[in-house]
Parts: structure tokens; sequence; C-alpha cells
């Protein structure tokens, strides 16, 4: 992995050391290196937030969205903590996720049997077609759908 010299970030006034990954075009600033979350910990959480961010975007891009209540769901942006729509436990996992009555209509993808820490999936009162993936039965934590 190769990373860009030290640069300056200006935060609220306030000059943070951080480094660029080239591999991964992500910020990763000074105090998380010094916090205690160390590079391997960090490429390991954004690897597991990548994966949910990818699984989420597969169910938005096979989606008829008419009322667009999922276009902050952007694959460029790592966290899908900050999409609308979606809540996540304090450790950033994706543990909710809502839809009911958007007159969205589609298949609901396997990829979704990726999120495994989620507990509440409420897509009621909608038009899905097809079958309930067999992949949700990797889903150990879900408790409401």
């Amino acid at each position: 992995m190769s990373w860009d010299s030290p640069r300056v970030d200006l935060n609220e006034g306030d000059p943070l050391m951080g480094f660029i990954c080239r591999k991964r075009k992500q910020y990763v600033s000074a105090s998380m290196l010094a916090g205690g979350v160390g590079v391997e910990r960090w490429k390991f959480r954004n690897s597991k937030r990548r994966r949910s961010g990818d699984a989420l975007y597969a169910f938005r891009k096979g989606l008829s969205d008419p009322d667009h209540i999922f276009d902050s769901w952007d694959p460029s942006i790592v966290d899908p903590c900050t999409w609308f729509h979606i809540t996540c436990d304090s450790n950033n996992h994706v543990v909710r996720m809502e839809g009911n009555r958007n007159k969205l209509s589609g298949k609901i993808p396997h990829e979704l049997g990726n999120l495994g820490n989620l507990r509440s999936m409420d897509l009621s009162d909608n038009q899905f077609e097809g079958n309930i993936p067999v992949s949700f039965g990797n889903l150990k934590s879900l408790k409401f759908l």
C-alpha cells in the first residue's frame, strides 16, 4: 500500500495531520492512527463497511424508486451509516434498513444476505417480485422482516 505525504486538513480551524491511501482513495487522519484504530484495524473496519455499502447499493440499483428515497445511497461514500433509511449501531454495523410504503418495485438481491448484523428490514407495502433470497439465511440477527 502506498501513502501520500502528510497533508493538513483544516477542520473547524484545527489542523489535523493525515494521509491519503492512494489505493482506496480515502483519508486516514492521524487521530485515527494515534487513537488506537491503527492501519490494520482501520482497513478491516473499512472493508466491512464497503461490503455493507456494496450490498445496499446492489439493492438500490435493482429497484424502481419513483420517490427517490435512496438517492443518498452513493457507492463512492464508504460509510453507509450516513445514508438515509439506514441505522447503524455504535460499531458502525448496519442494523436497520427501512423503505416501507414508498412504491418500490423490483427484485430483492441476494447481496443483502451479506448484512450479517441486520436486525430489522422494513420493506412492507411495496411491489417487490420474486422470492426472498436464500442468502437471507445468513442474517442470524434479523428479527423483523
